[in-house]
């Protein structure tokens, strides 16, 4: 009995018993085979736009094959170009089939006319300014050009957009080649914002430093308080708006001095046009009548007198008492003196004549003295006199056989002494008691000289500022 050679069916010859069960396994195998045939077909891709899984494989067309067959990876990189890309010539379709590579650069072609400058030109920021967006930190600001700067030389230009605004002192490093300072176009370090966010700047190369190109005029030096009110001034800051007033009118002092013969007045801050404004002091002292007779002080003449007022009287001298006292209108005993003369009453005898001191004892009172008493009739005048400016004023008695009186000291071109004196009449004649000299000797001391030792002396002192 013979078999076939995939499924084993059996195959009877002419001499071999048949039995039903070899027809009946055939039968079983081929059936399976046919499911399994079915199941097989099924997973297939369709003719019809094949739907391919995993990774089939196909032969590989020559280089430059064109037709509808499936084409390889080895195919596609096959057809890649293998020379360099043409610089120039006659422009044309093409009938390559070859494809450029993404990395593939064209050749510079240095023989046309003009190329080489061109080329040169690009490279030369002297001639040509480029734009960059800086980068960096503010003041440390980074530039990169393309195509490179090599070299720093003077005239090199760039011009620049700001990343982030300076804050003091700057400098650009430009491809590299080291940090250069920034200055301004008189040559002055950048100041705080002089650099702003997304300005946009020229800044050109002067062999040491990159200028700042386009500033315009040049700036002073005023500051805010320099300029008036409502008017700006331009600074490297830009505009700033004035703050020093505007004095107009009267605007008081604010200090005042004197040096000498000279009254200096501080004014205030402002400004004043010299028309219409006047810097004032008021002093309530300020009037004609502290200032002397005569005297013109800043245009208002004076009316001061050192003499404030003069009382005078006159009377005879009556009754056994040794004083009189006689009322006067109110002064400053500190700066008033009296002021006496007697005489003998007509009729009387000179040597029965009584010899009168006088004295302030109160501001509104005056006393007159006798060595003992008014029995002997006398005729006095009398004056009181107040002044006004007195620095001090002193008064005593010198009795008995004192020849001295001590004061406290006093400038001597600056004081006055006033004297009165009273005698004992009976047997000296008026002219012996009355033969005296009393002076100032000193600053302290008030001297004496008498015929007789039978007086009291009544003196004043006054001295003036």
């Amino acid at each position: 009995m013979q078999t076939t050679a995939n499924l084993g069916l059996k195959k009877p010859e002419g001499t071999d018993v048949v039995n039903i069960q070899d027809f009946n396994d055939n039968a079983d195998l081929l059936d399976n085979y046919a499911a399994a045939t079915s199941i097989l077909i099924g997973a297939k891709a369709s003719i019809a736009s094949p739907a391919l899984t995993g990774m089939p494989t196909a032969p590989t067309a020559g280089v430059d094959t064109s037709t509808t067959q499936v084409a390889t990876t080895a195919f596609v990189l096959g057809q890649a170009g293998t020379t360099a890309p043409v610089m120039n010539g006659v422009a044309g379709i093409g009938s390559s089939k070859r494809y450029a590579r993404a990395d593939h650069v064209h050749p510079v072609d240095m023989s046309r006319t003009g190329q080489a400058d061109f080329a040169a030109h690009l490279a030369d920021y002297t001639l040509q300014v480029p734009f960059k967006v800086t980068t960096g930190v503010a003041n440390t600001y980074v530039a990169t050009l393309t195509p490179a700067l090599t070299s720093y030389v003077a005239g090199v230009a760039i011009c620049v957009k700001i990343n982030v605004a300076n804050t003091g002192t700057s400098t650009i490093n430009v491809n590299g080649l080291g940090a250069k300072s920034i200055l301004d176009s008189k040559g002055s370090a950048m100041i705080s914002g002089k650099l702003r966010l997304n300005g946009v700047y020229t800044l050109r190369y002067d062999g040491t430093s990159f200028i700042l190109q386009g500033e315009g005029g040049e700036y002073g030096t005023a500051i805010a308080s320099q300029v008036l009110t409502g008017y700006t001034v331009g600074t490297d800051n830009g505009l700033i708006s004035g703050t020093m007033p505007i004095r107009a009118g009267d605007t008081a002092v604010l200090a005042s001095s004197v040096t000498g013969t000279t009254l200096k007045l501080r004014a205030s801050n402002g400004y004043r046009d010299g028309v219409y404004d006047n810097v004032t002091i008021t002093d309530a002292d300020f009037i004609d009548a502290n200032i002397l007779f005569g005297k013109d002080v800043f245009g208002l003449t004076g009316t001061y007198s050192n003499i404030k007022s003069i009382q005078r009287g006159s009377l005879y001298t009556v009754g056994s008492g040794s004083y009189l006292d006689i009322p006067i209108a109110s002064v400053d005993p500190a700066k008033s003196i009296v002021k006496i003369t007697s005489n003998y009453a007509e009729g009387d005898a000179p040597n029965t004549m009584t010899v009168i001191a006088a004295t302030i004892t109160s501001a509104t009172n005056i006393r007159l003295i006798a060595y003992g008493s008014m029995a002997d009739t006398a005729f006095v005048t009398w004056e009181v006199i107040e002044f006004n400016n007195v620095k001090s004023k002193q008064s005593g008695v010198i009795a008995g056989t004192a020849t001295s009186a001590t004061i406290s000291a006093v400038d001597l071109t600056k004081s006055i002494l006033f004297v009165s004196f009273t005698t004992e009449n009976g047997d000296y004649d008026v002219l012996e008691t009355s033969a005296r000299a009393v002076h100032l000797s000193s600053p302290t001391t008030i001297t004496l000289k008498s015929r007789t030792t039978l007086t009291t002396t009544y003196w004043q002192v006054i001295e003036f500022n």
